[in-house]
């Protein structure tokens, strides 16, 4: 697992997914499974490529993570950042 949020997360798969593709993701440690969707597929690199998926119905708490309340304040321009990735 490369990422997780409360709406689903990103992954690096072998399997050729396409995107907008229902799967059940299964959290490891508590057997829990939630159906998804494939929202974003990108390059291959070494036979994997990056899945991003998001929840078909709300599981705030599938990954037994606590995420903070989104911000309902927009960041000021001097705030924003740039990132590579």
């Amino acid at each position: 697992m490369l990422c997780v949020s409360a709406h689903g997360g990103l992954v690096g798969l072998s399997a050729n997914l396409e995107k907008g593709t229902t799967i059940v993701v299964t959290n490891r440690s508590t057997q829990e499974q939630q159906e998804a969707r494939i929202v974003f597929v990108g390059p291959a690199h070494g036979g994997k490529c990056k899945v991003g998926f998001e929840f078909v119905d709300a599981a705030t708490s599938f990954w037994r993570v606590h995420f903070p309340p989104i911000a309902h304040k927009p960041l000021k321009s001097s705030e924003h950042h740039r990132v590579a990735v």
